[in-house]
């Protein structure tokens, strides 16, 4: 019989926390944070979806968890959605984000950062 021993949450936990915020690499130290801080800024954009597309994984997302009618009054629901003003004003102030220099780097990460 084999057995494994795991460590326990405060002996992973230890582990973790002496663990440097740095790794080593050809004998050099490696500052993280500084790393990040420089090349956030390097890392391309991503690529803003359509209202289109946003609105078709949406349907797919809630297809599995909606009744046939339910989906089907969804579906009218979008299709309104996607020909409103609404979902034209927040496309533009999305891709006005997303073109936007510095903070937020991608089109959610304000919306996200107020979230969590």
């Amino acid at each position: 019989m084999l057995r494994v021993k795991v460590p326990s949450v405060a002996t992973t936990s230890s582990l973790l926390l002496r663990r440097p915020l740095s790794s080593t690499a050809n004998n050099k130290s490696v500052d993280v944070l500084r790393h990040y801080d420089v090349n956030v800024h390097k890392v391309p954009r991503l690529p803003v979806p359509t209202v289109e597309q946003t609105m078709t994984r949406y349907l797919e997302t809630m297809r599995p968890i909606l009744s046939d009618a339910d989906y089907e009054k969804t579906v009218k629901q979008t299709n309104e959605f996607i020909k409103s003003d609404v979902a034209n004003k927040l496309q533009e102030h999305v891709l006005k984000v997303a073109k936007g220099e510095g903070y937020p780097y991608h089109y959610f990460e304000e919306a996200w950062d107020d979230m969590y």
